[in-house]
């Protein structure tokens, strides 16, 4: 949870240059920790460092879709798609890169289930989910 106790600084240190920040296991910023978190990353643009965010978890990309700016002026290379399996209840993500469904027109894939080989679906509204990568 990335709340009003979340130091970025503290957790980071004093970094420089490209930096790759690894999200798949951001599963939740409430009201303080998007402040904290814009406050870090802005600054960091400020600096003259090159953010780029690998894995967005499902609730990243959902707060991306709300705050749009939420990556402050960084590069989200791959995010995760969230998908159900409705013969076994099953839920699990998948990573992908954002620059291969852009390519496909946000075309999610097709996936078979993990535990029971049945077919799984995209738990999102596709238009709803990738809206912040089609606009930025």
């Amino acid at each position: 949870m990335l709340d009003e106790t979340t130091d970025f600084y503290h957790a980071l240190g004093n970094v420089s240059g490209e930096i790759h920040i690894f999200c798949r296991s951001t599963e939740r910023l409430n009201s303080f920790g998007v402040r904290n978190w814009m406050r870090f990353f802005e600054q960091m643009k400020r600096n003259g460092n090159r953010v780029k965010f690998f894995e967005c978890s499902v609730s990243l990309v959902r707060l991306m879709n709300m705050f749009h700016n939420l990556p402050c002026g960084g590069e989200v290379i791959s995010v995760c798609l969230p998908y159900f399996c409705q013969h076994c209840a099953m839920e699990y993500d998948v990573v992908m890169n954002v620059n291969d469904l852009k390519n496909t027109d946000f075309q999610v894939p097709k996936r078979v289930c993990t535990a029971c080989g049945g077919l799984v679906v995209f738990d999102e509204v596709p238009q709803d989910y990738f809206e912040v990568f089609k606009t930025g």
